[in-house]
């Protein structure tokens, strides 16, 4: 699933083919449009989840 708002910010879930594991990648275009949304779903989504920064690619080893 992803969420865009064009030239401000895209907001995406996917488990890419992981078996236990999903992605939620972040990007924000416009800094001054994008980041006030953005900062409050981040907060909403680590109520539930930890959220924890890749770069380089994920795995699925180990699972989770």
């Amino acid at each position: 699933m992803t969420v865009e708002k064009p030239d401000v910010f895209r907001v995406g879930i996917t488990n890419l083919g992981l078996r236990t594991k999903f992605v939620l990648s972040v990007r924000i275009w416009n800094e001054a449009e994008g980041a006030g949304p953005v900062d409050a779903f981040m907060a909403e989504v680590e109520e539930f989840w930890a959220i924890e920064a890749v770069e380089g690619g994920v795995l699925d080893d180990p699972p989770c």
